[in-house]
């Protein structure tokens, strides 16, 4: 994944994220579901994976701000 996708998905709220996870799913060739605020797609390898969804802002971030080195990440409102 570039830089410039990461930075997208981070400004993107949470329902956001959840719709670009189900269509990116989709076009890899899973059909995923929803249930219970989970976003499920079986596939043939025994492999789970497991992301928390945290708000901190109010409004989706408009500004990321990164390290020297790229490897730390910050969002703001303004």
């Amino acid at each position: 994944m570039n830089t410039e996708m990461l930075e997208k998905m981070v400004k993107m709220t949470q329902p956001q994220l959840k719709e670009f996870a189900h269509k990116e799913l989709e076009a890899l060739g899973y059909a995923p579901t929803s249930q219970d605020g989970f976003l499920y797609a079986e596939g043939r390898y025994p492999v789970l994976l497991v992301a928390h969804l945290d708000t901190v802002h109010d409004e989706p971030a408009r500004t990321i701000c990164k390290s020297d080195d790229g490897n730390v990440w910050t969002s703001h409102r303004a």
